[in-house]
């Protein structure tokens, strides 16, 4: 399981899901770049769109996505924050 995607995976994983929303949840996701995964179908998405922030009141910017339920669950504030947790192993998803 790699911290992060290769450049090209993260441009196809991005389009495929703000393309096929729909399949993967309620909430579109064009304001979100995928940029990792769980190794069990759930992915990472940064929140790129200041908007988003003031339209769900979600002030993390790293999401999870539950591939089950397309929910996304704030997982931390920053993607540096995201880094540490990942690499201390204290990322809570």
């Amino acid at each position: 399981m790699a911290l992060l995607w290769d450049l090209e995976t993260i441009v196809a994983a991005t389009l495929e899901y703000r393309k096929n929303w729909e399949e993967y949840g309620d909430t579109p996701l064009d304001d979100f770049l995928f940029f990792s995964d769980a190794a069990n179908g759930d992915g990472f998405a940064f929140q790129v769109s200041p908007e988003m922030e003031s339209e769900t009141g979600i002030e993390e910017k790293v999401l999870w996505r539950d591939h089950e339920t397309g929910v996304l669950d704030p997982v931390a504030t920053t993607l540096e924050e995201f880094i540490k947790a990942w690499l201390t192993d204290k990322l809570n998803f």
